[in-house]
């Protein structure tokens, strides 16, 4: 990633969320969108800022990101990670979910550690919840729903699967490296 396109988008997303929020890292990214920590000035926690990123703009729909933005408001579900805020300031357009802190299955399995077989299935049943909630209120099956916000295609990798208090939950993005 050139460091310029970097820090240009950082500096405009910054002017974007005006006073509300101050960025303080990016995560990374994937398919359509760019991640940033940032943190709440009025409360001081910490929350996720998914952008779409400028130059995907082009080849990726604003309408699909606008989409993924809308389903994800609608989920409102203990195993899903909930979006709290969305909005649109020129060409950028980007929402807030909160930070989960934890490891991701992914990470946990590429170090070695292994689940048991009642943790395997207690990974199972949360992510299952998850799905059949996001079934529940619309799309064609579960894998479509989930797609639709990000559900599926990266958690059969373990990216978005966090472990949070007493159950695994759901992200919509690639939270690789939390705080």
């Amino acid at each position: 990633m050139d460091r310029r396109v970097s820090d240009g988008l950082r500096t405009t997303l910054q002017q974007t969320l005006g006073d509300t929020y101050t960025l303080e890292r990016e995560l990374g990214g994937g398919g359509m969108s760019r991640v940033f920590v940032a943190r709440e000035n009025a409360l001081g926690g910490d929350v996720v800022v998914k952008v779409l990123a400028p130059e995907l703009s082009a080849s990726v729909s604003a309408e699909r990101f606008t989409r993924e933005i809308a389903t994800g408001a609608r989920l409102q579900q203990a195993n899903i990670v909930p979006v709290l805020s969305a909005g649109t300031s020129g060409e950028i357009s980007s929402y807030t979910m909160p930070i989960v802190k934890g490891e991701s299955l992914r990470a946990q399995l590429a170090r070695g550690s292994t689940l048991s077989l009642p943790d395997r299935l207690t990974v199972l049943r949360h992510v299952a919840r998850a799905l059949a909630y996001a079934h529940s209120e619309g799309g064609d099956s579960p894998r479509h729903q989930a797609r639709q916000h990000s559900a599926v295609g990266r958690h059969r990798r373990g990216h978005g699967l966090r472990h949070r208090e007493s159950h695994q939950c759901v992200t919509n993005d690639r939270q690789r490296r939390t705080a």
